[in-house]
């Protein structure tokens, strides 16, 4: 019985570690959300952030096996003595719908991010398109001129 007392506690250890990770997510997915306005994205400091993402994903992952795991070692105790947990099980339903809405707002969140990332990209692409253009018409006026040039001094020799 002690026992499922300590792996109950760990249950809500893990919970309560997997709720701050995921408001860490909400946190930076907000701020991919303000970086996605053309004028403002930096694609290094969005690489930044998509790597900072990724090792709480990561993180979020290690605990949510671990958890898996320590359920698996306290259920059966749990489920014969549900009285005797009662309040930690109320904490566990707790944490867990918390988890689950935050999880719920950061899909809604990255799907925003991604429609706004797709216009940037777009805005982006458009502007770097006119850039190529800008060079390349100026490199095709570089070639006219340099070729201009050669042949105005070619006929002005010839014509001595």
């Amino acid at each position: 019985m002690e026992d499922g007392y300590r792996y109950v506690h760990i249950l809500l250890d893990i919970l309560h570690k997997q709720k701050v990770i995921l408001c860490k997510i909400s946190e930076i997915t907000d701020r991919q959300g303000k970086m996605a306005d053309p004028s403002l994205f930096e694609e290094r400091l969005f690489e930044e952030t998509m790597e900072e993402k990724d090792v709480l994903i990561g993180e979020l992952n290690e605990l949510d096996s671990g958890f898996l795991s320590v359920y698996e070692h306290v259920r059966r105790e749990v489920q014969m003595n549900r009285a005797q947990y009662e309040t930690e099980l109320k904490d566990i339903q707790v944490l867990i719908k918390e988890c689950t809405d935050l999880g719920v707002e950061i899909r809604v969140s990255e799907e925003r991010n991604r429609t706004k990332l797709q216009n940037c990209f777009r805005e982006k692409h458009r502007e770097y398109g006119s850039q190529q253009t800008a060079v390349t018409a100026a490199a095709r006026y570089r070639q006219t001129m340099r070729n201009g040039q050669v042949a105005d001094s070619y006929f002005f020799n010839q014509k001595k």
